[in-house]
């Protein structure tokens, strides 16, 4: 969210990060990206597109995990 990665990219790199996490005989628990929309410090615009990319991220990473879960 912050270095604007791209969703797609992010997950993979997170499902990797967590197959290689499983690999190494860990229990891994996952919380996805939360609406950084909800923070009421931010003014608008601001608060609508970080609700737009952070649901988009949230949205991406089981995808992220599940593809690395299946190698």
């Amino acid at each position: 969210m912050t270095h604007r990665v791209l969703p797609g990219e992010a997950s993979r790199d997170l499902g990797r990060a967590v197959a290689t996490l499983r690999a190494a005989g860990a229990l891994v628990v996952v919380g996805t990206c939360p609406d950084l929309g909800t923070v009421e410090p931010l003014l608008q615009p601001l608060r609508t597109v970080a609700s737009f990319y952070s649901r988009r991220m949230a949205a991406a990473q089981p995808r992220g995990i599940a593809e690395n879960s299946a190698n």
